[in-house]
């Protein structure tokens, strides 16, 4: 037989915590009834299931007639507790320990180091730890080393009350104060920014973050830079050029284009109100001067764009690294769009060579330069390239901005060079993350992974995310880029054969002059999509002059990954007007552009009207050998959405595929019910409220695919091959 004295059993105050149900249960025995969850809920998150403030909650809340009053003001400083604390807890302390205790209490976490630094004792921190641990003092450990501490939440605001008794309220502001400067000098700034706000100068707060701008720029920490203006009040931002300058960067990451360029000219009436010209004017000049220049960018006006980044760099200091290799960025960028590529890529090949060793992100935004300029020049073999480069030094280095870039780039990139399977392990961490460090990178990574999860099948997923997209963005989030979720609403609308909720949704697109040419997505080309589904003379005659205006712009800009699909889009309008020849040219013009770059997903995703087109353009011998690959990449795809066992039709193709030879659009197969029926071309116009030489034009387009001399002869083979039912 063993004795009880042989076993030692430790039992710890974690062990003794009730859950939610056993508070409800002893919270009962206390006769205290009738609890809402809301209540109990309210309860158990005060007290954390601590027992012995349960049933101190108990005696208090048994005295009250009004429970939920009770529960509405009790902040943990009820007669009771106060008591209790005092009597039961404190006077049992050393004046030293009751003075680490009150003074700690204003920290929700603590460790040796910082409890010294509030205390004015070195070396006593541990063991005060030690000594609040082994007395069961209603404190949390953090980490299994019990490095980090904090004290149960009731047990905290006890303490704070009598630390209010003891200090008065200048010595209060001064532990907050020594608390600022522990975690700023540890680089918790977040931490060290709430606790000098604590102190009633948030002037000389917002010095936490000024101190520290240039480190956090420079290793893209946008978010923690937007979590810390945000606890700001707006006045001391508005009335401090740093801060503004600043906060209008952090605009542009989020996407809040409109309230950016607002922010940014207050930044310049503020700068231009001052007398002092000196480095420091200078400095923010460049500032200002380079976010103009992205502003030129996005409104296509290359030249402006080069001029003011070819002045920031000669105002901005040389330890503006951030700054300075972003305004390179946006120069290179502007002379691909003026045309001037040889420059372009000679600057940015050139910093690689001289500038990139600076920092990790000087490098990694470079690499970002040239990603943007391969997608603009539609090569998608060299962005791939680019961006698994750019992956390569996100793994030994932490720069969040880069990473994100690196994500999506490789993932559009593999998008359109039609290799599907990597994409979503590749772009979920991007889509699924809206407070990422760039809102428009997590956009277009929607758009990406969503039309792919369409390419192979996965419908629901698709239109989940795009549903998603368009729910952030009206609650606030990327305000400017709601017309690129519409936008992916329509497209996926199509692609799946739901023309009415297409022609519904893309009612809200608020189209642009000057559309943003390197995104994943031109709204505008969506657009043409649908008129051309719809295929009516107005529509088409839409469509054209949208596309001749989208020509013109892409041209303008030098965008061959846009004027590829332009193209494309072109062939299929004169295809649909009857014109075969005109759509075969426009067609190979897109073709000879596309082929170098490996823009492949361009034509597949335009469907059944692509594939006869390209059918007929591979029956010359004058055919480019990239036209039979992509007739190939037609079949690979049609076999995956079959493994699938996806029966939804692509952009413009028949709900019904015979041997999948035979590709309708959806107007070629009203017409062709309607033929069955015996109606006469005028009565289909009549009926499907379009023009006598609209329904001309389609007969002849559905008697050449069908290899058929007429009607009887197209109804006939129709109905054998089961693309209609027979009457």
């Amino acid at each position: 037989m063993y004795a009880l004295a042989d076993f030692q059993v430790n039992i710890r105050q974690a062990d003794l915590k009730f859950t939610i149900q056993e508070t409800s249960k002893f919270l009962h025995n206390e006769n205290i009834y009738s609890l809402d969850d809301e209540s109990l809920t309210n309860i158990f998150e005060v007290t954390e299931g601590w027992p012995a403030g349960l049933r101190l909650l108990g005696l208090s809340m048994g005295q009250e007639t009004d429970t939920k009053e009770f529960l509405r003001t009790m902040h943990g400083d009820t007669r009771d507790i106060r008591e209790y604390l005092m009597d039961e807890v404190l006077s049992r302390q050393s004046p030293e320990t009751r003075e680490y205790l009150l003074k700690t209490s204003i920290l929700t976490r603590f460790c040796p180091s910082l409890c010294d630094a509030l205390c004015g004792k070195k070396h006593r921190g541990e063991a005060f730890i030690q000594q609040i641990f082994s007395s069961n003092l209603f404190c949390i450990s953090l980490d299994e080393q019990q490095t980090w501490v904090r004290y149960h939440h009731l047990f905290q605001n006890l303490l704070q009350v009598h630390l209010e008794r003891r200090y008065n309220r200048e010595e209060i502001k001064d532990l907050h104060k020594k608390a600022s400067v522990w975690f700023e000098e540890q680089n918790y700034l977040e931490e060290a920014l709430k606790y000098a706000l604590k102190t009633d100068s948030p002037d000389e707060a917002s010095e936490v973050i000024l101190r520290h701008r240039q480190e956090m720029t420079d290793r893209e920490q946008w978010y923690q830079l937007v979590k810390m203006l945000d606890l700001l009040p707006q006045e001391v931002i508005e009335h401090n050029p740093d801060l503004l300058i600043l906060y209008a960067r952090t605009l542009d990451k989020r996407g809040q284009y409109a309230e950016w360029e607002q922010v940014l000219n207050r930044a310049e009436v503020s700068l231009n109100s001052l007398l002092d010209r000196g480095s420091t004017y200078q400095r923010r000049l460049g500032e200002i001067l380079l976010m103009r220049s992205t502003l030129y960018y996005h409104r296509a006006q290359g030249q402006n764009a080069i001029d003011a980044t070819d002045k920031a760099l000669q105002l901005l200091p040389l330890e503006s690294n951030s700054e300075r290799v972003y305004a390179k960025m946006i120069n290179a960028a502007s002379c691909q769009m003026i045309g001037d590529q040889k420059r372009a890529y000679e600057n940015i090949h050139d910093a690689l060579q001289r500038e990139a060793r600076k920092s990790p992100t000087y490098h990694g935004r470079l690499l970002q330069t040239l990603s943007f300029m391969h997608w603009i020049d539609g090569d998608m073999h060299s962005l791939k390239q680019s961006a698994t480069a750019m992956l390569e030094l996100c793994r030994t280095h932490n720069i969040p901005e880069t990473k994100v870039y690196a994500q999506y780039f490789l993932g559009a990139s593999l998008y359109q060079l039609n290799e599907l399977d990597e994409i979503e392990h590749i772009l979920t961490p991007v889509a699924t993350n809206q407070y990422g460090p760039s809102f428009y990178m997590h956009m277009m990574s929607v758009q990406a992974l969503s039309l792919t999860h369409n390419c192979l099948g996965q419908q629901d997923q698709a239109l989940e995310l795009s549903d998603s997209l368009v729910n952030t963005i009206l609650k606030g989030e990327g305000a400017s880029f709601l017309a690129d979720a519409q936008a992916l609403r329509v497209e996926l609308a199509l692609r799946q054969g739901l023309l009415s909720q297409a022609v519904h949704w893309a009612k809200e697109i608020k189209r642009k002059n000057a559309p943003p040419s390197y995104y994943f997505m031109i709204p505008e080309l969506t657009i043409a999509k649908m008129y051309l589904s719809q295929a009516t003379d107005d529509l088409l005659k839409q469509a054209e002059d949208l596309l001749d205006h989208l020509q013109d712009y892409v041209t303008s800009v030098h965008n061959t990954r846009y004027l590829v699909e332009v193209l494309s889009l072109k062939a299929l309008l004169h295809d649909l007007l009857g014109n075969t020849m005109k759509a075969e040219e426009k067609l190979a013009e897109a073709l000879n552009l596309a082929e170098p770059g490996g823009l492949i997903r361009i034509f597949v995703d335009l469907g059944a009207p692509m594939a006869n087109i390209l059918t007929r353009l591979t029956e010359h011998k004058t055919a480019s050998v990239f036209a039979q690959k992509l007739l190939v990449e037609f079949e690979k795809y049609k076999y995956r959405l079959d493994t699938k066992k996806n029966s939804a039709p692509q952009v413009f193709s028949s709900e019904q595929e015979e041997g999948e030879s035979i590709r309708l659009t959806n107007r070629e197969n009203d017409i062709l019910e309607l033929l069955s029926q015996r109606m006469s071309d005028k009565e289909i116009a009549a009926h499907l409220l379009i023009s006598y030489g609209t329904v001309k034009r389609h007969a002849a387009n559905i008697y050449r695919k069908l290899d058929v001399k007429g009607r009887r002869q197209a109804v006939s083979k129709a109905t054998e091959l089961g693309i209609i039912s027979q009457n």
